[in-house]
C-alpha cells in the first residue's frame, strides 16, 4: 500500500502549526512531507512502562525534515537509529491540495510488535496518488510496549504500544487540520501486527471516536488474557535478573535481554495486546462477534506474500518432501490440501516448495491471527453487524 520509494533531493521549506509549536518541513515531488513531529512525550525515565504523556511545547519552529528515532527493536540487538524516545510520526501531504480538506489514512506498521518503524514506508506516493493525507506512527514495540507485570502502572500495563497508537490518533485529531486534513474521515490502516492493532481500537472504548473507518490488511484480532500476559512478564523480569519494577526502569535499555522469546515477534508467539483492562475490555475477536466493535464503515483483505519469509526453509525441498510436511502440518486434512496446492503447480525451480507453502499458509490459518481463512472468518463476522463491511 505505501511505497519505500525516497523523496527527491530537490525540495523547497514549508511551516504548518501545530498545539505543541510550529513544524518545518519540505516539499518535493508533488508532496509535502513533515518528519518526526513528537506526539508524546519520551517514554524514558520514570516514563518507561508508563502510558504516554503528552509532548512538550517548543518555541520557534521545529525541523521536521528527517524522521525520529525508531522504537527499540531488541530482536536486532537495538542498533542507530533506534531509541527509547521514539514517539513521533510523520505527515504527506500533496503539494497541490485545494482549500477542502481531504481525507486522512492513518497508517500502524506492521512487524510482530516487535520490529518496524513508521518511517519504514514513505506515504508519499499514496498520498499524492490518492489526494489524502497520510499520518504514519512509531509505537512502542516488544518488551517496552506490551509488558505486564503487577508492580506497573495500573493503566495500561500490557498495551503501551496500543496506547501510543491512540495518543497519535488524538494527535492527529487535534493538528491534521492544519495539514489539509479531515478529521471527519480519519481511517486507520494496518498490515500484519499494524492490522492486528487496527481491529484492537475497533474493540477500544477510549478509541470511539478517533477514526470513521478502518482496513485491516492481512491482520486478525488476536490477543493475550492479562494471565497470560503477567506469566509472560514474570518470565521476562526473571530474565532480566529484575523482580522489582524501580529495578527494571532503572536498567539502561542496553542491559535489557534481548532474547525474552515472549517479546520478539514470531510465527505462534510473541507480544500481543491485552485484553480484560479497561482499554481493552473484550478480546477482539469476542467483541467482533458480539457487535461491541466500533461501527464504522471496514474494509479486510491480507498480502499474498505475507508468510513467504516464514516457507524460505523449504528451499530445495523435494516434492516428496515437500508433501510429507504438508500430511504433518495439516494431518487428516492433507488430502485435500495437497489436491489444491500440489508442487508440480509451482514450477520446477528449487523454491517451488517454499511458493507453494506460502500461497497454502497464506490462504488457511495455520498461524494464529495470520490466513486467508481467517480473514475469511473475520469479514463475515464484521459483516454480520456492520453491513458496510
Amino acid at each position: 500500500m505505501l511505497s519505500a520509494v525516497p523523496a527527491s533531493a530537490t525540495s523547497c521549506s514549508l511551516t504548518v502549526p501545530t498545539d505543541k509549536g510550529a513544524v518545518a518541513g519540505a516539499s518535493a515531488d508533488g508532496v509535502d512531507r513533515f518528519l518526526g513531529i513528537p506526539y508524546a512525550a519520551p517514554p524514558v525515565g520514570a516514563r518507561r512502562w508508563q502510558p504516554p504523556a503528552p509532548a512538550a511545547a517548543w518555541t520557534g519552529t521545529r525541523s521536521a525534515t528527517a524522521p525520529g528515532s525508531r522504537c527499540l527493536q531488541l530482536r536486532d540487538g537495538g542498533g542507530p537509529g533506534m531509541s527509547e524516545d521514539c514517539l513521533y510520526l510523520n505527515v504527506y501531504t500533496p503539494a497541490h491540495r485545494t482549500s477542502r480538506p481531504l481525507p486522512v489514512l492513518f497508517w500502524i506498521h506492521g512487524g510482530g510488535f516487535s520490529a518496524g518503524s513508521g518511517d519504514a514506508e514513505d506515504g508519499s506516493r499514496i498520498a499524492e496518488a490518492n489526494n489524502v493525507v497520510v499520518v504514519t506512527i512509531n509505537y512502542r514495540l516488544g518488551v517496552f510496549g506490551f509488558l505486564d507485570l503487577p508492580g506497573l502502572s495500573k493503566r495500561g500495563a500490557g498495551n503501551y504500544g496500543l496506547l501510543d497508537q491512540q495518543a497519535a490518533l488524538r494527535w492527529t485529531q487535534r493538528n491534521v487540520g492544519a495539514f489539509g486534513g479531515d478529521v471527519g474521515r480519519v481511517t486507520i490502516a494496518g498490515e500484519s501486527a499494524g492490522g492486528h492493532s487496527v481491529c484492537a481500537l475497533l474493540a477500544s472504548p477510549p478509541a470511539r471516536g478517533l477514526f470513521s473507518g478502518a482496513i485491516i490488511q492481512s491482520g486478525g484480532c488476536p490477543s493475550h488474557t492479562v494471565g497470560q500476559a503477567v506469566a509472560r512478564g514474570k518470565k521476562y523480569a526473571a530474565a532480566a535478573g529484575c523482580a522489582e519494577t524501580s529495578c527494571q526502569r532503572a536498567k539502561p535499555a542496553g542491559e535489557l535481554p534481548a532474547s525474552g522469546a515472549e517479546f520478539v515477534g514470531g510465527i505462534l508467539s510473541g507480544p500481543l495486546p491485552v485484553s480484560g483492562v479497561p482499554e481493552l475490555p473484550l478480546p477482539p475477536s469476542e467483541a467482533v462477534r458480539t457487535g461491541r466493535a466500533a461501527n464504522v464503515p471496514l474494509l479486510i483483505g491480507h498480502t499474498r506474500d505475507e508468510v513467504r519469509q516464514w516457507a524460505l526453509p523449504f528451499a530445495g525441498a523435494t516434492k516428496a518432501q515437500y508433501e510429507r510436511a504438508v500430511r504433518i502440518e495439516f494431518g487428516a486434512g492433507a488430502d485435500a490440501a495437497l489436491a489444491h496446492y500440489p508442487y508440480s503447480a509451482y514450477g520446477d525451480s528449487s523454491y517451488a516448495a517454499t511458493y507453494a507453502f506460502s500461497a497454502l499458509w497464506g490462504d488457511s490459518s495455520v498461524f494464529y491471527g495470520l490466513g486467508g481463512c481467517q480473514y475469511h472468518d473475520l469479514a463475515g463476522a464484521f459483516a454480520s453487524r456492520q453491513p458496510r463491511t
